[in-house]
């Protein structure tokens, strides 16, 4: 079985590179004209809440074992969709973590698709599917999944019909002709090629780095130089004179009769976006809007769900009056003829979820950074909490269902007291801290302790006060069991402990850059981290010692959570659980592969993080 981490490696390269091709043709052979899938796999974003601090580290190992997981958001299930292509309004692909199929009413997943990740695929019809996985190209006929001979591993793909298909990796394009394929250096000058677009089997683009292109005219690539050095990461090609072309944090540059422009178009370009069209006069433009071009002027279609997390891809078939758009948390949009837009393929929010605030009624707030606050309830499930009145969450602290502190930006506090939000004591960034990424505890809304870049303060219901630490103390965590047990976790192993008038400095026997705090009682207090050492560490009521067990060892831990001697850690994509006396190590299903957030709910671990993800763990 192949590691998470290889399928992760697969996935940032995605974000550097992007890759996608033209669109599929309507009919088996019938030449195909739109625009490039794109791919931004689950966007990296800093961590402000749960995951505060650097990066935990990598896995420290293979585990031997993998977890089952049960999805509870989004459901039915998440995961990742990098890219969906059409042969028929009422026939297409959408694949990723998975393969789902549209049969032209409904989406529905393949059981038999072999377990990859695929970044790109291409489809002439419904006995015709090719999908580029993380070693190899796969064909699917229609009943069953095949590796033909040969078949070379790839970025992206484009094709004619089923005995004209490209593919591309790096400085390598490779053609299929219907029983074979073969291998050609992309012409001089162009590499890491990301996107490959066409209108016919004599009209082939490709897009690579520096703004360099290659043509293909049915006999030879050549290479196209467009004046514009950034990464080409989305094609839609018209004809051999007309052709856009997406670069990164840019406006698209369009190629019209020979001249390569960059039309001024006033979008923000600060986000990934895409592009599909089905002419000149018929395009469409995919970031955190859609707007369509008729030819002379631009218009917003639609609104986007509030509860979508990202939008990173746009297609649809030739023939068609309707485009699909996939989103974060493997989201299926529909974009109808009238203009609206609406989710095809579950329910749930698919937003980045960064900081859980959990209470002990199975109940739980989560921040979700720019996207604010996502509460559960049993009832109601996962929902946005749109009554949260900015537009920003940091982190969280929940002593009951309806009795929460959220930190939000310029570390303004807000509370929510069973009737609703509001703004919570003065402004906590007068206190000369404007940090992003900070930690909120307290055993009442009159003692909270706020860490925040390096200092540390608390609030008392009506002013802030700052604690004093000798050198400069980078802390990450607070966490604590009444207002005299308090504990803060940092950099370089340093801890401290409040006993209700002072706080003294514990020494952790180690090194450990921790930023995991938590605990069953005052005498139970679990700390993790990342070190080439021991990850892991333990109070005993007497001293913090360093966990030996060999499997946390050289690791990173970025969440700790259980209930009594039932203890779970997180980090590096891995799950460690404590079992007796020694720790056992679990891989993870790749569509639920998260290394940001652990908490204890109902006698059970689940996990939080990306694209809204969250899922009870299955031993």
């Amino acid at each position: 079985m192949r590691t998470l981490g290889f399928y992760l490696s697969t996935l940032s390269a995605l974000l550097v590179l992007g890759c996608g091709s033209g669109a599929s043709g309507d009919d088996a052979g019938e030449p195909a004209t739109h625009v490039d899938g794109g791919h931004d796999a689950r966007p990296v974003i800093p961590d402000a809440g749960t995951d505060a601090g650097t990066d935990a580290g990598t896995d420290a190992g293979t585990p031997t074992q993998e977890l089952a997981v049960k999805w509870l958001n989004p459901l039915p299930r998440g995961g990742l969709l990098t890219v969906a292509r059409f042969s028929s309004p009422t026939e297409g692909f959408a694949v990723g973590t998975r393969v789902s199929r549209w049969n032209g009413v409904s989406w529905q997943d393949d059981p038999t698709a072999p377990d990859d990740f695929y970044q790109d695929a291409w489809t002439t019809g419904p006995n015709d599917l090719w999908a580029a996985g993380s070693l190899v190209t796969r064909h699917f006929d229609g009943t069953s999944w095949t590796e033909p001979a040969g078949s070379p591993r790839v970025d992206c793909l484009w094709g004619s019909g089923p005995s004209d298909l490209w593919g591309a990796r790096g400085s390598t394009l490779f053609h299929w002709n219907g029983s074979n394929w073969s291998s050609t250096p992309a012409p001089t000058g162009l590499a890491s090629i990301g996107v490959l677009s066409g209108s016919s089997a004599s009209n082939v683009w490709a897009g690579g780095a520096e703004g360099v292109l290659g043509h293909y005219d049915g006999a030879t690539w050549s290479k196209v130089a467009s004046g514009f050095s950034l990464q080409i990461q989305h094609l839609w090609t018209g004809d051999a004179s007309h052709v856009w072309a997406v670069q990164p944090v840019s406006a698209p540059i369009h190629f019209a009769d020979g001249v390569w422009t960059r039309p001024v178009l006033a979008f923000d370009y600060s986000i990934p976006y895409d592009l599909f069209a089905r002419s000149e006069s018929d395009l469409y433009r995919l970031g955190s809007e859609l707007w369509h071009f008729d030819g002379g002027t631009w218009g917003q279609v639609g609104t986007m769900p509030k509860e979508l997390g990202y939008a990173q891809n746009i297609s649809g078939a030739l023939s068609g009056n309707e485009e699909w758009i996939i989103g974060s948390g493997a989201a299926l949009l529909r974009v109808g003829p009238e203009g609206t837009i609406s989710r095809a393929n579950g329910s749930g929010p698919t937003v980045q979820l960064e900081h859980v605030a959990p209470v002990d009624t199975g109940e739980a707030w989560f921040t979700a950074g720019s996207d604010g606050v996502v509460r559960y309830t049993p009832a109601t499930g996962f929902q946005r909490d749109e009554s949260y009145p900015t537009s920003f969450a940091v982190a969280a602290h929940a002593w009951s269902a309806d009795q929460v502190v959220v930190v939000g930006a310029d570390l303004q506090l807000y509370l929510h007291s069973g009737t609703g939000w509001a703004k919570y004591g003065p402004l906590a960034a007068g206190t000369g801290v404007t940090s992003l990424q900070a930690d909120v505890w307290g055993s009442s809304p009159s003692d909270l302790w706020l860490v925040a870049g390096l200092q540390v303060f608390h609030f008392d219901g009506t002013t802030w006060k700052a604690s004093t630490f000798t050198g400069f103390p980078r802390f990450n965590r607070v966490w604590g069991t009444a207002s005299t047990d308090v504990w803060l976790a940092g950099a370089s192993g340093r801890l401290a402990h409040w006993n209700g008038a002072a706080w003294t400095e514990v020494s952790s026997g180690g090194s450990v850059y921790f930023f995991a705090i938590w605990g069953s009682g005052p005498k139970d207090v679990w700390f993790g981290g990342t070190s080439p050492g021991a990850c892991l560490a333990h109070w005993d009521g007497t001293a913090v010692s360093p966990v030996t067990d060999g499997t946390l060892q050289s690791c990173g831990i970025k969440s700790v959570a259980g209930h009594g001697s039932d203890v779970w850690a997180l980090g590096g994509f891995t799950v460690y659980h404590r079992e007796g006396t020694h720790w056992t190590e679990y891989g993870l299903p790749l569509e639920a592969a998260l290394d940001d957030g652990l908490w204890w709910m109902n006698g059970k671990a689940h996990l939080y993080g990306a694209d809204g993800t969250v899922v009870e763990l299955v031993q």
